[in-house]
């Protein structure tokens, strides 16, 4: 895939809404070589995933009506699944760039394949109103038998006998259907657990790793080092990679925040990164009760910022989903709400809203910098 027009269409599928195929999408380099075996991986896939490599020239393009978040380029792979919206997080569609592919061995390499394949044969089966598309051997069995139940009573002269039969074939059917519906109910409860247990070993992982971290930085702000890595950004295009490199586990952009970036007028980028900064630390330790608030107001006094609620829900309900972002599959709504300056003009007056997450411990900003709507806008 090579051209604009061929890109428009990869992004009509991606966006399908009826689509329940996952997209394989696999970049390329200049010679047209992929990470892995493209050829291979789609003959793997026949009728169950689409697989799609594109050109660099492609890449660009898709960057351009995806964004860079949610696009794949430099022989990366991205897998799309199903139910694509624009303001999904980037982990909803699993990406493994190249320097991750070119420092693994060739069976890990292949693992990753095989994890591909595995993820599009679960989706094949996950679909949507599947039992209705393609009913199971004991459905079919069933409505056979209900069938002949009820041609023989149509019939003129059916034997006792056959009746007989018939309608024991049906009730047979019957309680293997209602067998089969609760062993999958039972099997589902079984995996929803094995999925709880596994998601709470992780997180459990991610808030030791995060207490380790806090603690390394603690320690080097006492030693008067600075905790970021890194120039702070001053245009708006390198403030998303560097919010990653710094907040990670502390302070995340939704892809909502982030496409606002790419139209932003506020005539200083670099206050933006700072305030982030402050929120990322000074007030996330504010909540996490590891700052007293009147020291962090005295912060506040110094930059000449207001943080406050945003508007009460009660009325956000006016603006549709404009107060609203969905994360970890839940719809949270923008509570908080950073202020700096009050003209009406967004190339002077800077605004952020976001929320905070209490049980990953982490500030998600859902816009900036720029107003949202309200009763006065």
């Amino acid at each position: 895939m090579d051209s604009a027009e061929e890109v428009d269409l990869l992004v009509d599928l991606i966006k399908n809404e009826k689509r329940w195929r996952n997209v394989i999408v696999l970049a390329s380099d200049d010679n047209f070589d992929c990470s892995i075996d493209q050829n291979r991986l789609a003959h793997k896939l026949g009728g169950i995933a689409h697989v799609y490599f594109v050109t660099p020239k492609a890449s660009f393009a898709l960057s351009n009506k995806l964004g860079n978040v949610l696009s794949v380029f430099d022989k990366g792979v991205r897998m799309y699944r199903p139910k694509f919206g624009d303001d999904d997080d980037k982990t909803s569609h699993p990406l493994m760039i190249r320097r991750r592919l070119d420092n693994i061995s060739i069976e890990d390499r292949l693992r990753y394949e095989e994890y591909l394949i595995s993820e599009c044969f679960r989706a094949s089966i996950e679909r949507e109103n599947l039992p209705k598309i393609v009913p199971s051997f004991v459905d079919v069995k069933f409505a056979a038998s209900k069938a002949n139940l009820t041609q023989l009573g149509e019939s003129d002269a059916p034997s006792a006998g056959q009746k007989i039969e018939a309608e024991v074939a049906a009730r047979i059917a019957a309680e293997s259907q209602v067998g089969e519906a609760l062993a999958m109910a039972l099997q589902e409860e079984d995996m929803r657990k094995t999925a709880e247990q596994e998601r709470d070993t992780y997180r459990s992982q991610l808030f030791a790793i995060k207490d380790r971290i806090s603690t390394l930085e603690a320690r080097l702000a006492q030693a008067g080092e600075s905790i970021e890595i890194g120039d702070r950004p001053t245009t708006y295009d390198a403030i998303a990679n560097w919010v990653v490199t710094n907040f990670s586990g502390k302070l995340v952009l939704h892809p909502r925040a982030q496409k606002a970036l790419k139209s932003a007028t506020y005539q200083n980028a670099e206050e933006v990164a700072a305030i982030l900064s402050i929120l990322a630390n000074e007030y996330r330790n504010v909540l996490l009760g590891e700052l007293r608030r009147e020291d962090f107001e005295q912060i506040l006094n110094e930059k000449h910022i207001e943080i406050s609620g945003s508007i009460s829900e009660e009325k956000a309900k006016n603006f549709g989903d404009e107060y609203y972002v969905v994360w970890a599959g839940k719809k949270n709504f923008l509570h908080g709400h950073v202020q700096k300056g009050n003209s009406r003009d967004d190339r002077f007056c800077l605004r952020i809203y976001f929320f905070w997450d209490a049980i990953d411990s982490i500030i998600v900003v859902g816009w900036l910098p720029s107003h949202l709507k309200n009763r006065l806008s």
